[in-house]
């Protein structure tokens, strides 16, 4: 542990988190008070554990740690499996049943599955094509809250996209309580934090249980302005189904295009 926190500090220069190089600096990459200053944590404490020294080490300070050294989620992966930090398991939320498989791609309008993470588990034709699904951003490409925070595309689909940004990191904060010391939570977490403003804006508000169901404006490229009503509908493994029917005859007409 102690030589890959090492490693990680000195692959790191000033410029790339944001601090100041200075005239006399002579160390390669990161200080190490600076680590501690982007992670939130004391100098003494992180000192110790880059000594290897004994000590009890929480996931949510690993996963400041993880932040203040931007690793990559198969970097926090790793230093999750080096401390021995108990993990509840999200990979089974992240399939869905043959039965949920039909259920999502017979339905004639826009429907998925998604994770307590907001990962996309399965969803029909339609919702792939409407939202651009195949074409997310990495490193999180089937997650829909990245995608609704650094992409583009998705962003410019979205009518309201500021209010529906703000629904989604609502219902994260909701979904995703039971799997906060996952290092696929923190990575994410982590990332949405660096990458995007106004995540930071909307995550230190601490809002929660957004409403269901509500009615989303989208001005496609290419299939034009489509008005859905959106229901959201818990299921076993704290996944959540989302349907998304016409709110209008024109909004059908558009989607039956697709």
């Amino acid at each position: 542990m102690k030589a890959f926190l090492r490693a990680r500090r000195a692959a790191l220069q000033p410029e790339d988190v944001g601090l100041p190089r200075g005239a006399r600096r002579r160390v390669k990459g990161l200080r190490r008070e600076e680590v501690a200053q982007l992670a939130g944590i004391g100098l003494t404490w992180l000192t110790w554990l880059e000594q290897g020294r004994e000590m009890n080490v929480s996931a949510n300070a690993l996963g400041r740690i993880a932040r203040g050294l931007r690793l990559k989620p198969v970097d926090v992966d790793y230093v999750f499996s080096l401390m021995g930090l108990p993990q509840e398991d999200v990979s089974e939320r992240l399939t869905a049943t043959e039965a949920l498989h039909n259920l999502v791609d017979g339905y004639r309008w826009p429907a998925a599955v998604l994770s307590p993470l907001l990962d996309v588990v399965v969803a029909n034709r339609v919702m792939h094509l409407l939202y651009g699904i195949d074409n997310g951003l990495p490193p999180f490409e089937e997650n829909h809250l990245w995608q609704l925070m650094v992409n583009p595309e998705r962003q410019k689909l979205l009518v309201d996209y500021e209010a529906e940004a703000r629904h989604f990191a609502a219902l994260f904060r909701l979904t995703s309580a039971k799997y906060v010391n996952t290092p696929r939570f923190i990575a994410l977490r982590n990332a949405l934090l660096d990458e995007s403003s106004l995540f930071q804006q909307i995550w230190t508000k601490s809002a929660i249980d957004p409403p269901s169901p509500r009615d989303v404006r989208l001005n496609h490229k290419v299939y034009g302005q489509i008005t859905v009503n959106v229901t959201r509908t818990p299921l076993q493994g704290d996944q959540f189904l989302f349907l998304l029917n016409p709110a209008d005859s024109e909004s059908a007409k558009a989607l039956i295009a697709i």
